[in-house]
């Protein structure tokens, strides 16, 4: 991948950010995503001048910024039946079906926007909104726990003084005894060591490791336990599969063929070694992002640093050509804030974002950034020539001849579509001209290309 310096810009403010816990996308969350893309920035625009709590005039009682405001509707009721878009009268007002109830006044919204409106009651209508949050509220930036420094609290008093361990045993163990709670009981050797082996390697410990555990009566046992794991291979399997389900590691493509890419398994193995070499989480983060322009000491470095860039090579695909290019980009950077910045920064593409401090020019720097960045194209099945892969070669007769030879197959390529072309403009016109029992005009270049 060949890559502007600008993202050596973008990795210094990214270095720093905390990797927040991830799970796989709910139903729930992809219902708020589309609200939060679809329905909110329709309601912002068209509704909120005339049904919010900074209206200057409320219209039919009815609040439009905040669930519970359409919960319990205005003069005529609830605005919004969950899953039954029939009975929900918001839709009835913006489909203009009804010449009483019309809404917005002055114009309607758009067939796309009045669908969109229908699929999210049909999804249930998720609305994240609280009653004492609206969007014309001001910003919330500073009341983000995310976004604030970390801090490091003093420990709490508990009434038990001897159970705490350690630091965070004490704001456990404080939990607890506000709960009127006791902790259990400590586990046992075996249980200890299958809880250990199973949570650090995904594995259950050998019977020879449990005897030995079992066996061995010194204070460090089971410091000894945890050094062995953190050492075996198996460790970076087990832990780098789950950045790996973040950043959607697949060893296909995702376009419409799910094409196979068969050096993906290249940046598997890195992530699985970073964490095996106990990796700094910044410089794993650069190496992503800009690992091709990273000082390297020798061509080993080089070439796994450029391996590395494999997360942003491995954006998902779309069409045959790679034609909508733009929405290979809208998903580097839809993951990339996900997994790096805990932060949904793809609502900015459309608006600024309405509580993150997330402006659309910053989501569109970004996109600048990205589009300076010439991608690895896996191929397609209709079109099976990678290009503009890398290769670890180095410089030199090899790479060269790597370039050379990917450039001649993509114009052979080319050719033999504009062949290909013809040759069905042909068969159309002798076709036509059989049909017509008339002699047919010879179809020009450009129709050939039709």
């Amino acid at each position: 991948m060949f890559l502007t310096q600008n993202r050596i810009t973008l990795i210094a403010a990214l270095s720093a950010a905390t990797m927040f816990s991830a799970h796989a996308k709910s139903e729930s969350d992809s219902g708020v995503e589309f609200f939060e893309k679809k329905i909110r920035p329709v309601l912002a625009t068209e509704c909120y001048k005339c049904h919010s709590a900074k209206s200057e005039k409320l219209k039919g009682s009815l609040y439009l910024d905040s669930r519970d405001g359409w919960q319990k509707g205005g003069e005529s009721g609830p605005a919004i039946v969950p899953k039954q878009p029939q009975k929900s009268l918001l839709l009835k007002a913006i489909s203009y079906t009804d010449a009483d109830l019309q809404m917005p006044p002055k114009h309607t919204l758009t067939p796309r926007q009045i669908k969109d409106f229908e699929t999210w009651i049909k999804m249930g209508a998720p609305d994240p909104r609280r009653s004492n949050v609206t969007a014309t509220s001001a910003p919330l930036s500073t009341n983000l726990w995310s976004l604030k420094p970390i801090t490091k609290p003093t420990p709490p008093k508990t009434k038990n003084v001897d159970w705490a361990k350690s630091p965070i045993d004490a704001f456990v163990l404080a939990k607890l005894e506000e709960k009127n709670l006791k902790p259990v009981a400590p586990a046992s050797k075996r249980v200890l060591i299958r809880r250990a082996t199973f949570d650090l390697i995904g594995l259950p410990p050998t019977p020879e490791e449990v005897d030995a555990f079992l066996k061995d009566k010194s204070p460090h046992a089971f410091e000894h336990v945890v050094d062995r794991l953190l050492a075996s291979p198996h460790y970076g399997e087990r832990w780098g599969r789950h950045w790996l389900d973040l950043v959607r590691y697949a060893d296909t493509s995702g376009c419409n063929s799910d094409f196979p890419v068969p050096t993906a398994y290249r940046y598997r193995n890195y992530v699985i070694d970073s964490f095996n070499a106990d990796k700094q989480y910044a410089r794993f983060i650069r190496e992503q992002i800009a690992g091709d322009l990273l000082p390297a000491k020798n061509d080993q470095q080089r070439n796994e640093q450029i391996i590395a860039t494999g997360y942003l090579a491995i954006s998902r695909r779309f069409g045959s050509r790679a034609q909508e290019f733009h929405l290979t980009l809208e998903d580097t950077i839809d993951n990339m804030s996900k997994t790096i910045l805990g932060l949904s920064v793809g609502c900015a593409r459309c608006h600024d974002h309405k509580f993150d401090p997330i402006p659309t020019r910053d989501y569109y720097a970004l996109y600048g950034i990205f589009n300076s960045t010439r991608y690895a194209f896996p191929g397609t099945e209709v079109y099976k020539h990678p290009k503009d892969f890398v290769p670890l070669a180095g410089t030199g007769v090899d790479a060269d001849e790597i370039a050379k030879y990917e450039s001649e197959v993509v114009q052979l390529d080319d050719d033999l579509d504009k062949l290909l072309d013809e040759k069905r403009a042909l068969r159309r016109f002798d076709k036509a001209k059989h049909l017509d029992g008339e002699k047919a005009e010879e179809p020009t270049p450009e129709q050939k290309q039709k």
